[in-house]
């Protein structure tokens, strides 16, 4: 198991953090009312689907994830029907989400044009990936990243596939000052007592829900930030 499917299966045995409660939020923002598909591409320890069952109910959850030790268990939490095995059963989708998915593939653009090319029109696009070179560490060459991008180079990105109603924006400023602390120090995966580090660990309820509270209004302000530690595009498919 490399350092990625380990990360993510050990996210995957603890709690819906800040970061990915935060995040599924912030995605889903534009989530049309009543009944609505929502397709997680790359979806991992499955947190935007733990999300979605608890706020939305009323929305169908699937998922496309290559790893198969994470397929499994996804699919024990939300059933067979919620695996889909190809892009080419995304076109029922609402919305789409590749959430910190596109900078662990090297050709980034390839990838997304077969995205957006099977999905069908009106539908939209959240895509969330790592934000700053500079904070570029050790940590994102072990976890496969391939690199961290600005809000320009995630337009540049997806500016040929002629999507519209556009909205990209920097998230969790707050955490800048960490990042930096770890690229500064080196910002290595490894282990501790035989497990796996995970760079978002399981806080005490108290200081995560406090966490919660501080990105969430940073969140609703994230027009005003210069920066942040990721960036988040919407968009809509003519």
């Amino acid at each position: 198991m490399d350092h990625l499917e380990a990360h993510l299966a050990a996210q995957s045995r603890g709690h819906l953090s800040f970061w990915h409660e935060v995040r599924a939020a912030a995605a889903l923002r534009d989530l049309p009312p009543g009944p609505a598909v929502v397709v997680d591409i790359g979806a991992g320890a499955g947190h935007m689907g733990t999300y979605i069952a608890r706020e939305h109910p009323a929305t169908t959850y699937r998922f496309v994830e290559p790893l198969e030790s994470l397929a499994g268990s996804l699919v024990e939490a939300f059933g067979t029907d919620a695996r889909l095995t190809g892009l080419d059963q995304i076109g029922d989708a609402d919305v789409v989400t590749l959430l910190d998915v596109i900078e662990h593939v090297e050709d980034d653009q390839g990838f997304l044009t077969d995205v957006v090319q099977n999905m069908r029109s009106g539908a939209q696009l959240v895509v969330t990936v790592p934000a700053l070179p500079v904070l570029w560490s050790q940590w994102d060459a072990e976890l496969g990243h391939h690199r961290r991008y600005t809000r320009a180079s995630l337009t540049d990105t997806v500016a040929v596939f002629g999507l519209s109603e556009q909205r990209i924006d920097y998230l969790f400023p707050e955490l800048l000052a960490p990042a930096l602390f770890r690229r500064l120090a080196g910002g290595r995966v490894g282990r501790r007592n035989g497990h796996e580090i995970s760079e978002y660990p399981e806080l005490p309820r108290w200081i995560d829900r406090s966490l919660w509270a501080v990105s969430s209004v940073t969140t609703r302000l994230r027009r005003l930030w210069p920066a942040g530690t990721s960036v988040m595009l919407a968009a809509r498919k003519p």
